[in-house]
């Protein structure tokens, strides 16, 4: 479970500049526009058609518990390589 003390920068939706940094759950409770990093597994079976892997996030996370999510996910911090947005 998180700690809840990664600050996020977060951008405008319109013109997606940088508009300042909030808390992780800031961020999520007031909806704030966030970046982040998002991979689906796809491969194909032996029907001749595609697999789309997903996960079932644990029941003890903050966001969404229990439901299904993409195969990757995670959002990204000024550490990733975004402390130029500043």
């Amino acid at each position: 479970m998180s700690s809840g003390s990664d600050v996020f920068p977060v951008f405008d939706p319109v013109t997606a500049e940088c508009t300042g940094h909030k808390e992780r759950d800031r961020v999520h409770a007031e909806g704030d526009w966030h970046r982040g990093v998002h991979a689906n597994v796809v491969r194909p079976n032996s029907l001749g058609t595609f697999d789309i892997l997903v996960q079932r996030r644990s029941g003890h996370v903050d966001l969404a518990g229990g439901q299904y999510d993409q195969s990757l996910a995670t959002q990204m911090t000024d550490q990733d390589g975004l402390g130029s947005m500043r």
